[in-house]
């Protein structure tokens, strides 16, 4: 099992810990279903905790576009795109409703936007053909108070797409790790720098790293009720009518 693999490498070169691999490696199992398509929009960064650079994972054999209204975190992506030579061309928008393109993306992605304002669905669906929506979940019995972002259930979600027209063809829940949301998990630094964490960390950091990819598989075989209120977020997949 390859462990120190590309989406190990994101998350740690951002120092989002083991916590952030998680996630990455969740969602990686829907993105590898779209790896074929050329034109790839990512429709705003996440709003906490990460840059979301699982989604640099599209930059490998398709033209990845990101946009934001954030000068910083777009700016910051953009430097580790460079650190893994992955070419993207970046958009800084004052307001994401208000982008415009002359052509529709293949795949329009967008993680932790669609929560703060749901009128963007329409500017979303008139950018792309398949569009996938990552938000946070709104029956997570803890993450969305610890983590202060709005929310939304599947039906919400599902039921904003098809009002806009759009067709929903998979939902879920997603990023379910086996520890309680909050936790805290130690975390590593760039993988070019030595460590010089205390003998146990690094045991525990070695353990989870071969652990990690395991979990994340038995995620897909938890009973729905604990996906429900575990899972830290949940996902639809669109066609564009």
């Amino acid at each position: 099992m390859a462990t120190f693999d590309f989406f190990y490498n994101a998350a740690m070169a951002e120092k989002g810990g083991f916590g952030i691999w998680y996630e990455y490696l969740a969602k990686s199992r829907i993105f590898k279903r779209f790896s074929s398509l050329k034109n790839v929009l990512i429709f705003g960064l996440p709003e906490k905790y990460s840059l979301g650079l699982d989604t640099l994972f599209f930059a490998e054999n398709s033209k990845l576009s990101v946009l934001d209204s954030r000068e910083k975190p777009l700016g910051d992506y953009k430097k580790f795109a460079e650190k893994f030579k992955r070419n993207i061309k970046t958009a800084n928008v004052q307001f994401l409703g208000e982008f415009k393109s002359k052509k529709k993306y293949d795949l329009v992605i967008s993680t932790e936007v669609i929560q703060n304002d749901f009128s963007l669905i329409s500017t979303i669906k008139s950018l792309g053909k398949t569009i996938i929506i990552f938000v946070p979940n709104k029956k997570c019995y803890a993450h969305p108070r610890i983590s202060g972002l709005n929310s939304m259930s599947i039906k919400e979600l599902a039921e904003l797409g098809k009002k806009n027209g759009l067709k929903v063809i998979d939902k879920g829940y997603i990023d379910c790790p086996p520890w309680p949301a909050g936790a805290c998990l130690p975390k590593s630094e760039d993988l070019n720098k030595e460590l010089k964490d205390p003998l146990y960390i690094k045991i525990v950091k070695s353990i989870l790293t071969k652990l990690v990819p395991l979990l994340v598989k038995f995620e897909l075989y938890y009973p729905s009720p604990l996906k429900e209120l575990n899972s830290h977020m949940i996902y639809c997949i669109f066609e564009n009518e």
